[in-house]
């Protein structure tokens, strides 16, 4: 097994979204068609689904780079088609469940 995918299995941030007490499956939500095309750099995918902890529900959306190469890649997500954010003055936060990095956005795109 390699480091990289020892580091996700051992990832508990990601081990705490996918066994979380809802039980829910995360559903596809941008690059769901599976047709990526490395040379055009679109090989991300992104899944959504509600999780609750004992006192607070979150919505999580887990935003997968498919290229091996490891390369950065930046992601959009609309917070307001995506039913997070009502209005583009909405606020929330997101965390990076790789570096626990925690940052507040608006619900415009």
């Amino acid at each position: 097994m390699s480091f990289a995918s020892e580091a996700v299995l051992k990832n508990q941030a990601l081990i705490d979204v996918n066994q979380n007490a809802v039980g829910k499956q995360a559903q596809c939500t941008q690059g769901c068609d599976y047709s990526f095309n490395m040379n055009a750099g679109n090989t991300t995918q992104s899944f959504q689904t509600t999780i609750q902890t004992n006192s607070e529900a979150y919505v999580v959306v887990v935003a997968v780079n498919w290229d091996d190469a490891m390369t950065a890649s930046s992601f959009t997500y609309n917070l307001i088609d995506n039913n997070i954010a009502f209005t583009k003055y909405d606020s929330c936060s997101t965390t990076d469940l790789w570096t626990g990095e925690v940052t507040t956005h608006s619900g415009a795109p």
